[in-house]
């Protein structure tokens, strides 16, 4: 769980930095990081409350590696391979911001 909210973390500051670069003013990328977050849970909750057969194919913010029934901890399917994607897109957000600051740069 310590490496999902780490993960989590770095999201968080991958996409505040991205939105502190690409408006130059931190308040508007604070704005941009919460509107975004905020933004992603309002449309999977309505897409999860629309749409129920999509529903679990939607990925969640927060990776729980266990899921089910409490008691039994049992992990979820595909762990690693949701790991694997949220590690390869992380690193993402701060290279475009660093692209957009090579950019106005010159």
């Amino acid at each position: 769980q310590v490496l999902c909210a780490f993960l989590f973390l770095a999201l968080v500051f991958g996409v505040t930095h991205l939105g502190t670069v690409a408006f130059r003013h931190s308040t508007a990328g604070l704005l941009f990081s919460l509107s975004f977050f905020v933004g992603w849970l309002i449309i999977t909750t309505i897409l999860g409350h629309e749409y129920p057969r999509i529903a679990p194919h939607i990925p969640d913010l927060l990776l729980r590696p266990f899921g089910g029934d409490p008691e039994q901890m049992q992990l979820v399917p595909h762990l690693t391979a949701s790991l694997l994607i949220r590690i390869a897109i992380l690193p993402l957000f701060p290279l475009l911001a660093h692209f957009l600051l090579r950019r106005t740069e010159v």
